[in-house]
Formats: structure tokens, C-alpha cells, sequence
């Protein structure tokens, strides 16, 4: 990538990020005068987050990785771009002066009802403030346009042009696919290879399309799961590599999978701050948790309990639920965090643990809720944790490119992993609790001994950053999803690359 172009998208992020600042501003000022009740605080909730994301993406702009190829696809997988906190800001504010509608528009200054029609007061003279939201709407949407990484078309001067381009462009596309899809049957195997099927990756029968943000092992390890940017979940025979189910229903990419701890059902959180049950021999959907604000897009970590009656989310507004599996309902709800990226249970299921964006960990009492601890020593964002299979000791894996060790009683630092040159996605202890695995930005993943804090063997093979790794239930496999849409099993005492799930 030129370094000029790496230097602009920083500048739009920082100046583009403080302006959006500058409207969140105004725009708390607005909920304080218009809005009530347990809208206001929803409301008040996303401000929080979307703000933490802003600042997350000024902060890290210098972070920026300089990539050879994939340039835009890479900047784009980023969670925090300004891009996509402006897009959530536009929505924001929609549901915001939709609210107002509901309500009688109130003089700021006099308190009298005024008419929908009257730009001042008739009573005090004052300017009516609900005039000012669509200002604060506008300059919001002008900003997510000035920050894209795309380029914005400009307007055609009639609506006449617009339509016809419009019935155009569809014939055409369809067109093409059309006699694609009839002629492809007919092209040479090298041009299948250089221009695969839609629904296929080059070189594979059956793998995700886009980008694969969480895998996990089945309790017996005979199989394997996989979320992906392509809104699928799909279940893995480790044995043969190949496909075997897929759960379709999720209307964006899914950011958490997880197993129950009988391997009979699944759990997945994804974009639109929902959570969806599955049982995993039918494909069947079993019920959807949608407790989550799901204006703040995203439920970016889930987890059962280990005996499998309660479950865990954490999520981009900031909050972490526990639910009742059988019932789907809200159990109880741990606030503290800006973000919630990561969460997990303690082995004896008596405690939570979660990171955030904000850089902390935090400790809570499951029963109570109440926070224990919170941990603090990386100095950007957390992206994963994980007790150890004891429940004496804590990884945290980090957006400043370390992993800490951490005991659980004193709230201290062991030690800390230096070894990856970009952030690190995610984190696990092996089923013995002496080795642990790491998977990074920089494509790489690694296995370590936790005793000394040093690195044993690194595995390569990824061709974009890997955001989830796994060790398998008795330790001698591993197991990654990366950027690159691929899932990967390694073999942990060489380091050698078994199979790429669904390649042929």
C-alpha cells in the first residue's frame, strides 16, 4: 500500500472521528430535552459506545498495518473503522427523531407546545430545537460519506437518468451471471480456478466466502464449527476436512460460536445484536435472544456455562447478560465496560470474566453480579480472555500486541508475551493448562509455554490476520480461522498444517 494513501485514511479517521465527537455531543443534549424513560437510557447507552468506538479509531489510526496486497478488503475487516461508527450514529439518530415524533414538540425555553409547522416559539420567541437535530442529521451523513473508503457517485441531475442507469446496471448483472453460470460448465480447469462459482473460494468445494471470525472443537473433537462475515455457520468433520451441516438464518456475519458442553446444541452472536440456539443434529433454529440494543451492531463474544444452563454475551453496547438457556430469558446484567468483546466462565461456572475495548479486564460474581476485580496493565483495547482449566490464572490477548498472564486472586500480572507485531485476536489454554495459543493481525499463530512466557513453535499459513484459535479437547491439535475465509488444523507438537477445512 503507498504510504501517502495509509497517510490519508488516518487523517479522515482522526479529523472525521473528532467531528462525529463533536455531534454525539450535541446530540446528548437533545436526548436530555426530548427524550424519557427507557428509551432515553438506551439511547444514552449507545452515545457511550458509539463514542469508546470513535475514540478507539483515532487512537489506533497509527496502527494501520502497511499490507502488500488486499488493501482495502484489510482496512475494512477492522471493528473499529470510523466508517462504520458513523454508519451506527445515522441509524442512531433516525430512531431518535422518529422518538421525538412520538412526543408533543416542547418550547426548550417556555415549555409550551408548539406546532409541528413553527420554526420559533410564538410565546418566547425562541428557535425550536427539534430544527437543530436535523442539522446534527445532516452533517452525520455527510461525514459517513466524506470517510468512506469507497467512492461516493455523485447525483445525477434528473430522476429519469437515475432509473434507467438503474435498469441497465440490474440487466446487465444479470445478464452475466446468467451466461456465466451456463458457460462456466464449458471453461478450461485453469479458468475455473481463476474465476471460481459464486458461493466457492478458488481452490475449494464448500468453504465461507468471506472472512471467518470464531471456530471452535466439538466436546469430543470429532468435529468443528465455524462463524463467519458471510452471516454462516457451518459444522466441520475434522476427520475428512469436509462439510457436513450448515445453519442458515442469520441476516449478517457472525461473530461468536460456541458448542454446549454436551455437544447437542450451538450458540452464535452476531452483527445485529442478536444471539440464536441451534441444535446441532436437525440444523434446527431453537430460539433467539434479542435482549442486546441492537442499534450498537454487534454481539461479539457468547459462551455456555459448564453445565450448560446459562449462557454468556458480550456485546459492542457495553453490557454483558447472562440468560437462561431452557426459558431465553435475561438472568442478569453486568454493566462497567464501554465495549465488551470477550467473555467466559470459570470452570466451576461461579465466575465471569470479560475484556473490552476500553483495556480492561473485569471479574464478576455470577450469582450476585456484582464486580469482583478489575484488571488493568494493557494500554489499548482487549480482544480475548480465558481462564486457565484450574481457574487460578487469566490470558489476555491485546490490540497492543501482547498477551498477560494474570492471577485470578491478586488481580496482579505474572508475566507478559512479547512476541506478535500486530494485535492479538485470541487466546487459549491448552487442556493442561501449560501451553497456550495465540492467534494475531500479523497472520501468524503461536504456541506457548506459559511457565516462562516464551514462544515454542509459530504456525504459518494464513494469507490475512487470524481472529480466532482453539486447541482441540486433548491438546494435540489446533485449530484457526482467519481473514482469508479459511479454517486451518495444525498439528501442535510439529507444527505442521493437516488440512484446510473444505479444500479438496
Amino acid at each position: 500500500m503507498n504510504q501517502d494513501f495509509v497517510t490519508v485514511i488516518k487523517k479522515l479517521i482522526e479529523e472525521q472521528g473528532k467531528e462525529v465527537l463533536s455531534n454525539v455531543a450535541k446530540l446528548k443534549a437533545l436526548l436530555a430535552d426530548y427524550t424519557r424513560g427507557d428509551y432515553k437510557k438506551e439511547s444514552r447507552l449507545l452515545l457511550q459506545a458509539i463514542e469508546a468506538g470513535v475514540q478507539k479509531a483515532i487512537e489506533t489510526a497509527d496502527n494501520l498495518e502497511i499490507c502488500k496486497k488486499q488493501q482495502i478488503r484489510v482496512l475494512r475487516e477492522e471493528h473499529f473503522l470510523a466508517e462504520e461508527v458513523a454508519a451506527d450514529l445515522v441509524d442512531m439518530l433516525i430512531l431518535v427523531l422518529k422518538e421525538q415524533e412520538k412526543e408533543k414538540n416542547i418550547c426548550k425555553d417556555c415549555k409550551k407546545e408548539l406546532q409541528e409547522e413553527w420554526k420559533t416559539c410564538p410565546h418566547c420567541s425562541s428557535g425550536v430545537t427539534r430544527r437543530e437535530a436535523d442539522v446534527i442529521g445532516s452533517n452525520l451523513k455527510n461525514t459517513k460519506k466524506r470517510i468512506s473508503l469507497t467512492p461516493v457517485p455523485k447525483k445525477k441531475k434528473t430522476k429519469k437518468i437515475i432509473i434507467i442507469s438503474l435498469i441497465i446496471a440490474i440487466g446487465l448483472v444479470l445478464s452475466f451471471f446468467y451466461f456465466y453460470q451456463y458457460f462456466y460448465q464449458f471453461m478450461p480447469s485453469f479458468l475455473k480456478e481463476v474465476f471460481p462459482q459464486r458461493g466457492h473460494t478458488s481452490g475449494t468445494t464448500s468453504g465461507h466466502t468471506r472472512g471467518v471470525y470464531s471456530v471452535s472443537f466439538s466436546p469430543d473433537g470429532r468435529q468443528v464449527l465455524s462463524g463467519s462475515r458471510d452471516g454462516i455457520i457451518k459444522l466441520w468433520n475434522v476427520a475428512s476436512g469436509r462439510e457436513i451441516g450448515t445453519f442458515t438464518g442469520h441476516s449478517s456475519g457472525v461473530y461468536s460460536v460456541s458448542f454446549s458442553p454436551d455437544g447437542r446444541q450451538v450458540l452464535s452472536g452476531f452483527r445485529v445484536g442478536r444471539i440464536k440456539l441451534w441444535d446441532v443434529a436437525s440444523g434446527r433454529e431453537i430460539g433467539t435472544f434479542t435482549e442486546h440494543f441492537s442499534g450498537v451492531s454487534g454481539v461479539y463474544s457468547v459462551s455456555f456455562s459448564p453445565d450448560g444452563r446459562q449462557v454468556l454475551s458480550g456485546s459492542r453496547d457495553g453490557i454483558i447478560k447472562l440468560w437462561n438457556v431452557a426459558s431465553g430469558t435475561v438472568i442478569k446484567t453486568f454493566t462497567g465496560h464501554s465495549s465488551v468483546t470477550s467473555v467466559s466462565f470459570s470452570p466451576d461456572g461461579r465466575h465471569a470474566l470479560s475484556g473490552s475495548s476500553d483495556g480492561t479486564i473485569k471479574l464478576w460474581d455470577v450469582t450476585s453480579g456484582r464486580e469482583i476485580r478489575t484488571f488493568t496493565g494493557h494500554t489499548l483495547g482487549v480482544y480475548s480472555v480465558s481462564f486457565s482449566p484450574d481457574g487460578r490464572q487469566v490470558l489476555s490477548g491485546s490490540i497492543d500486541k501482547t498477551i498477560k498472564l494474570w492471577d485470578v486472586t491478586s488481580g496482579r500480572v505474572i508475566r507478559t508475551f512479547i512476541g506478535h507485531t500486530s494485535s492479538v485476536t485470541s487466546i487459549s489454554f491448552s487442556p493442561d493448562g501449560r501451553h497456550a495459543l495465540s492467534g494475531s493481525i500479523d497472520k501468524t499463530i503461536k504456541f506457548w509455554n506459559v511457565a516462562s512466557g516464551t514462544v515454542i513453535r509459530t504456525f504459518t499459513g494464513h494469507t490475512l490476520g487470524v481472529n480466532s484459535v482453539s486447541f482441540s479437547p486433548d491438546g494435540r491439535h489446533a485449530l484457526s480461522g482467519s481473514s482469508d475465509g479459511t479454517i486451518k488444523l495444525w498439528d501442535v507438537a510439529s507444527g505442521r498444517e493437516i488440512r484446510t477445512f473444505g479444500e479438496k
